[in-house]
C-alpha cells in the first residue's frame, strides 16, 4: 500500500484501522492521518503521533474528505455498493483509494472478480 500513495498528501483516512499498524506507517507520509474503527476496545489507550487521531465510528458514518482512503481487510464486512459510493464521495480530486480484501470467493461472480484481479492488479502496479 505504501508504494501506491497519491501525490497529494494532506489527509489519509484508514477505515477499519484495527490496532493502527497502517495508521502509524502513514503518519510519516501525510500531514494528518485519521484511523477509524467501530470497536472502541481495539483503539482505546493507543498512543498515536501528534498528526494522528483515532475515531470510534462506523466506516460509513465518517464524513471526512481525504487524499487517501484505505480499507485493509474491511470491505467484505460492509455493504459493497454503499461502501464504494461512500469512499468515492469522501475522496478528494486526484486522491487514491487503496483496498485489500480477504473475503473468500463463494459465487461465480466472486470467482470472476478474483480472476480478473489476478490479471489487473499487477498491471495497475506497473502504471502507478
Amino acid at each position: 500500500m505504501l508504494r501506491s500513495l497519491p501525490d497529494a498528501r494532506s489527509h489519509a483516512l484508514d477505515l477499519g484501522c484495527g490496532s493502527d499498524h497502517l495508521v502509524r506507517q502513514l503518519t510519516s507520509c501525510f500531514e494528518a492521518v485519521t484511523g477509524v474503527d467501530s470497536d472502541p476496545a481495539i483503539i482505546q489507550d493507543v498512543a498515536v503521533p501528534a498528526n494522528t487521531r483515532l475515531l470510534v465510528s462506523e466506516a460509513l458514518a465518517v464524513q471526512e474528505r481525504a487524499d487517501l482512503i484505505t480499507l485493509l481487510a474491511v470491505l467484505h464486512h460492509l455493504p459493497l455498493r454503499s461502501a464504494l459510493e461512500h469512499v468515492a464521495d469522501l475522496l478528494n480530486p486526484g486522491g487514491r483509494f487503496l483496498c485489500v480484501g480477504l473475503a473468500r470467493p463463494r459465487s461465480l461472480m466472486d470467482w470472476a472478480w478474483a480472476v480478473g484481479n489476478v490479471v489487473a492488479n499487477p498491471l495497475i502496479g506497473l502504471i502507478t
